[in-house]
């Protein structure tokens, strides 16, 4: 073909396109997906948990190792020296398996039957194991309480306590694992209302919230505790007030302090360690509610208390009470008193004892048996704690002397029949805690509880 020719053809289609009516198309994009990778069916593989055979039993290598490293570094043992585990089946708690401690004897105590691990069945007859806690041991003894016709036992120490010298959240966390209780100590008046009619709740509020979500039998603590509240609080400057003008500001801070709460407090500690107006202590008057109102604050307290939250329970917390006589009986005959005073109308349901034990003049197990029956009250041990100050020996000796008393004790006031409630003063403190030390571990304190309840279990 000629290149003129093919010029020629060339303009006579552009001049043809350009003289058409209709519009060019617009092509359509059609958005294509890109491919996806189609996940290939397979059945979900699991690293298997390394197991190890305790006396026939297969446990979980590391739950195993770390409670027997934690008895161990309780009792100041290396874990190889703690020896082999003994399988133990109770038999009225069904399926059920403890390891405890074998023939280890350490610092002079006796630690054969110490359970360390629980072992139990779930839905799927598949074994589930957990430290031997008193919260898991407290589980087990409970339901055969419950299937003798006998209330359950509740152990505890303070919750959310303003003054813990560990972080806070890591006693709760710890308590929360280790107990069915929990005290609280933020309520005091000088947590509550240290300002005239000014109330700051919320740290009450949050921490029985807290033991609440962890199924806790809560205690509120010393509502009235006349000694602190005029040392701690602008009553400090209100020493010249008169009956008239003080007992609506004692109930007012009662219904304040309560309403909140209502029906979440399981038990308040209404008055604490109530005293004659003329006692004093450091020079200043013990209990000036009593000094300046006179006896009946304590029922109109109680009736204030009572007609807030009718549900409660209403304890009145008293402080060497806990024999006939002698130093540990001290209070004994005041606490009487005050308690027949109370039953006569109806406004008490538990007697509170401290039970500070000095370890260098130990309580008279007997007597101290003897005592709380008398009182024809429940009895909630409210503050146990054995001082060791008064004791010579090395650290060595003096933790060998507390582990047996807090065993001793702890049995006794269970075995006593009319005591439900226990609560430590001071489990944890520092260094210096008595059942967990520093960093929260476990001290052969607490190992001599545990050992204690496992004893109970049938």
């Amino acid at each position: 073909m000629k290149l003129t020719t093919l010029i020629s053809i060339v303009f006579a289609m552009l001049l043809s396109a350009c003289g058409s009516s209709q519009p060019i198309p617009t092509p359509t994009i059609t958005a294509t997906s890109l491919p996806t990778n189609t996940p290939i069916s397979s059945t979900p593989t699991t690293t298997p948990v390394p197991m190890i055979n305790v006396d026939g039993d297969q446990v979980p290598k590391d739950l195993h190792d770390s409670s027997v490293a934690a008895f161990a570094h309780a009792f100041g043992i290396k874990p190889e020296d703690v020896g082999s585990l003994t399988s133990v089946v109770k038999t009225e708690a069904g399926s059920v398996v403890f390891l405890t401690i074998g023939n280890t004897s350490t610092q002079g105590y006796d630690n054969a039957g110490t359970p360390l691990l629980i072992g139990q069945q779930d839905e799927n007859e598949q074994w589930q194991w957990s430290n031997a806690t008193e919260l898991n041991l407290l589980n087990i003894l409970n339901k055969q309480r419950e299937a003798n016709h006998q209330q359950k036992l509740y152990v505890g120490g303070k919750f959310s306590d303003p003054f813990a010298q560990i972080n806070q959240n890591d006693v709760d966390a710890t308590f929360a694992t280790e107990f069915n209780q929990a005290f609280i100590t933020s309520d005091w008046w000088h947590q509550t209302e240290k300002q005239d009619n000014v109330f700051t709740l919320d740290a009450e509020i949050n921490a029985v919230k807290k033991a609440k979500q962890h199924g806790m039998f809560v205690i509120g603590a010393s509502i009235l505790y006349p000694y602190s509240d005029f040392q701690y609080t602008y009553l400090k400057d209100k020493q010249n007030l008169t009956a008239d003008q003080l007992l609506p500001i004692l109930k007012r801070h009662i219904i304040g302090v309560m309403t909140p709460l209502k029906g979440q407090v399981d038990a308040w500690m209404v008055v604490t360690e109530s005293r004659v107006p003329t006692e004093t202590l450091n020079g200043l008057t013990y209990d000036p509610d009593n000094k300046i109102i006179g006896e009946q604050y304590i029922e109109e307290a109680f009736q204030t208390a009572r007609d807030t939250d009718p549900n409660a329970k209403l304890i009145y917390e008293e402080t060497l009470n806990s024999e006939p006589s002698g130093y540990y009986g001290s209070y004994t005959s005041r606490t009487r008193e005050i308690v027949n005073r109370l039953k006569a109308k109806n406004l008490i349901d538990a007697l509170g004892i401290e039970m500070v034990i000095d370890a260098s003049h130990p309580v008279n197990i007997d007597q101290m048996i003897k005592t709380f029956k008398s009182y024809g009250l429940p009895i909630y041990v409210t503050g146990l704690d054995i001082d060791m100050s008064n004791v010579n020996g090395t650290d060595q000796q003096k933790n060998e002397l507390r582990t047996k008393l807090y065993s001793q004790i702890f049995r006794a006031i269970i075995d006593s029949g009319v005591c439900n409630n226990i609560n430590h003063w001071w489990a944890e403190k520092g260094n210096n805690g008595q059942l967990f030390d520093g960093n929260l571990q476990p001290t052969s304190s607490l190992f001599a509880e545990r050992q204690v309840l496992f004893d109970l279990i049938k």
